[in-house]
């Protein structure tokens, strides 16, 4: 009989050995002296045990996010690790449905996860959510800026400074989390140089001292246009020479963006070349005082998963009401209370779903409806492409209900 739990003690340490073999360097077997001596996380370590066997293991986040246009609990899977002499069984299956099980009874409508193989979790009911662009370039591409406002270097302590700065930034996107401090001191900023900048405000006229330096008035001081986030690791190991990766790169105003990237270049000295991973996009190649000089790859970004069906669904604003009831039939295979049909229904305060016995007009995999749910792509467009089949009339119900907007989980976990 397998248990799904919080590990305790040595177990942690087993967690970790299974962490390392999965994802480590290849460097050779860790070795840890007890509990005490692994990684401290921020998530819940839990565990599948089979016979008193620790044959499946992973990490829950409780998170916040932008979902449904509102700040909304979402869980966090990840570091999932099975030890190779037990990869044969459903291990890794069964681990994802409690987990999912766990987040449910939370009352999570939805769950976000980085995959190491996206093809796995697809197959589990997983859908990618969202795609970002990985720029590589030397500093001196970049645009020169005239230099106005001022930088500021700042502390992994600093970070309320951020806040009004990422929340507008953040706000543009679906799944960006909600930072606890925590999460800000040792997962955003912890080892990183922190850079904010401000514009000059003409018209405060009293100065504090420390701050002429600056060029900033106390006002300037309390609130950045945006900020700069980022390691100077020295000589990469394959001989090609410094890299600068930009972390986070987040502003307010374009002019903000203008001069964060101006801080940027002037690096051109000390660094070969700039790594940036952003939101999808191609602005950097066509900005670029040498455009040829940029190399931007699109990547697969986070994955996505409802974990409550008729949650998920009647968490949806008012404004989301289709104009006609639409009926579903949505194919899990983890969840067998998402398993199932519901007819969706207009409301006053937003739509109401219920199981129905009645012919769908949809039916589709609870990994595209995950996708269609956040705004990856509009059903329409899923329907064009052959991805969803339905009525014209559905098609335009569940465009309603799932508008297309842009998709961004701004942290890696």
């Amino acid at each position: 009989m397998a248990t799904f739990r919080r590990l305790e003690g040595d177990e942690v340490v087993q967690q970790a050995t299974a962490i390392d073999h999965a994802f480590g360097s290849g460097a050779g077997p860790p070795s840890y002296d007890g509990p005490e001596d692994v990684r401290d996380r921020i998530a819940e370590r839990w565990g599948l045990f089979e016979d008193g066997a620790l044959v499946s293991t992973c990490a829950l986040y409780d998170l916040r996010a932008t979902l449904a246009g509102e700040r909304r609990p979402v869980g966090g899977f990840a570091a999932f690790a099975t030890p190779p002499e037990h990869r044969a069984a459903d291990h890794g299956e069964r681990l994802q449905r409690e987990a999912l099980r766990v987040f449910r009874d939370r009352g999570y409508p939805y769950a976000a996860l980085w995959p190491n193989s996206i093809p796995y979790y697809r197959r589990s009911g997983w859908g990618l959510v969202h795609a970002e662009t990985e720029y590589r370039f030397p500093a001196d591409a970049l645009p020169s800026a005239n230099a106005e406002g001022a930088f500021e270097r700042l502390t992994p302590d600093d970070y309320e400074r951020l806040l009004p700065a990422h929340e507008e930034w953040a706000a543009g996107y679906e799944l960006a989390l909600d930072r606890s401090a925590r999460w800000w001191r040792e997962r955003t900023l912890d080892d990183d140089w922190i850079y904010c900048w401000t514009p000059t405000d003409s018209r405060c006229s009293s100065v504090e001292p420390g701050l002429t330096q600056l060029g900033r008035t106390p006002a300037d001081a309390e609130v950045p246009a945006g900020y700069v986030v980022f390691r100077l690791p020295g000589e990469s190991e394959d001989g090609s020479g410094a890299t600068m990766v930009v972390d986070e790169l987040v502003y307010r105003t374009e002019e903000a963006r203008r001069q964060l990237l101006e801080l940027v270049r002037r690096h051109a000295p000390q660094v070969d070349k700039v790594r940036w991973s952003a939101p999808e996009e191609t602005r950097l190649v066509h900005d670029a005082v040498d455009p040829k000089a940029v190399t931007a790859t699109v990547e697969p970004g986070a994955m996505g998963r409802i974990v409550d069906l008729e949650a998920a669904i009647e968490c949806l604003p008012a404004e989301r009401t289709p104009e006609r009831p639409v009926t579903v039939d949505v194919d899990d295979p983890l969840l067998p209370a998402n398993d199932a049909t519901i007819r969706i229904e207009p409301g006053p305060d937003g739509p109401t779903c219920e199981p129905t016995d009645a012919e769908p007009d949809v039916e589709l995999g609870v990994g595209l409806l995950s996708k269609l749910y956040v705004g990856t792509l509009a059903p329409s467009t899923a329907a064009d492409r052959g991805l969803l089949a339905a009525t014209d009339d559905a098609v335009a119900d569940l465009d309603a209900l799932f508008p297309e907007r842009p998709v961004y989980l701004t942290d890696f976990f």
